[in-house]
């Protein structure tokens, strides 16, 4: 069984569409030759007066098929249009004539769609195209052509400024290379690419989120734990207590206020504090060498010494002290000091005998 066709009706929009249409179906039926040939251009005279002439009737039942198959696919708004024609041909020639007179509005009207199109923003690359190239078919359906490359103009001249990137390296194209079919592969490359980069982003995405529960139960975990001690701790980012650094939530002001006040207890004490230093001196009494340790400030330091292991080269500043330069001499100087005391408790013992 043979499958019946069927094609939109004809109404005051769709006109050119309904041409093209309407003509593949005629072809297929080998019915289109009656829309320009009527049946005195197709026979002579003579076959004409000759009404049992074999294919002058089948012409004509020919011919009364394609009629009836345009009347079937035309609004009733036509009817009247078609109904008084006698010939394919006839019916043909009027509907065309019936839309021609609107065809200069429908020029501008199609025209201004395809200067004033914009790329929406939900729209993709190849539907932008598609759409503009079905605006160009229409033109060309009222006998208006446009070239290749204008249209491939436009459509670079408007898509979205993401695609900036496509219109530059069209524009340094030779002109020749600059058509539809390229711009039909180059948009379905970027569609494809701008896919494939949301698809690893998603992925990466998902990832993340498992991270982010698992890390908020763990969180939630630990909190839970150190609710019994946290009441004997001391928070050290704003100075308040029953709560650790980690479960901080102060706001700013506090933390700046309680750093401030930090920084001022801790300047008091360096200043309050005093520098243990040592001396280096000979007792004048035992003639012996001893260090003595003096309370003093940090200001009073040059004739000051320092036991410190950070020191490098020298423990004062003065050089004058310095006299003892080496282990050797500090040796010698304290065997002297020891014979001299001896010969000193010698005497006095002598002394004392006589």
């Amino acid at each position: 069984m043979e499958k019946k066709t069927t094609i939109r009706k004809l109404d005051e929009t769709n006109y050119f569409a309904w041409a093209f249409e309407i003509e593949m179906l005629l072809r297929s039926k080998d019915l289109f030759e009656h829309c320009s040939i009527s049946t005195e251009e197709k026979f002579q005279k003579e076959i004409m007066d000759d009404d049992k002439h074999g294919e002058v009737i089948k012409w004509i039942s020919d011919d009364s098929k394609a009629i009836a198959m345009i009347g079937l696919n035309v609004s009733q708004k036509y009817f009247s249009t078609i109904k008084n024609c006698s010939s394919c041909k006839e019916v043909w020639i009027s509907l065309k004539k019936h839309f021609a007179e609107t065809s200069n509005s429908q020029i501008l009207l199609l025209k201004c769609q395809f200067y004033e199109s914009r790329m929406q923003n939900n729209e993709s690359l190849s539907k932008y195209l598609e759409r503009i190239i079905e605006i160009d078919d229409k033109l060309k359906n009222l006998g208006v052509e446009t070239n290749e490359r204008e249209v491939c103009f436009k459509v670079l001249s408007s898509v979205r400024e993401e695609f900036n990137a496509i219109t530059m390296m069209c524009m340094q194209l030779q002109l020749e290379k600059l058509t539809i079919s390229f711009l039909r592969q180059q948009f379905a490359i970027e569609e494809s690419r701008t896919t494939a980069k949301k698809t690893n982003s998603i992925q990466k995405s998902e990832p993340q989120v498992f991270f982010t529960q698992n890390n908020s139960s763990n969180q939630k975990k630990m909190k839970n734990h150190s609710k019994t001690t946290s009441d004997l701790q001391k928070c050290t980012k704003c100075g308040l207590n029953n709560h650790s650094v980690n479960e901080c939530r102060a706001p700013k002001w506090r933390i700046d206020k309680f750093n401030k006040k930090k920084n001022k207890q801790t300047t008091e004490q360096n200043q309050s504090e005093k520098t243990k230093v040592f001396h280096l001196e000979v007792s004048k009494t035992s003639n012996v060498l001893q260090i003595k340790e003096k309370q003093k400030n940090e200001e009073d330091s040059d004739d000051s010494w320092f036991l410190d292991s950070g020191c490098t080269h020298h423990m004062t500043k003065n050089e004058k002290i310095f006299f003892l330069k080496s282990i050797k001499q500090i040796s010698q100087s304290l065997d002297q000091l020891k014979r001299q005391k001896h010969q000193q408790q010698r005497k006095e013992k002598s002394n004392s005998i006589v």
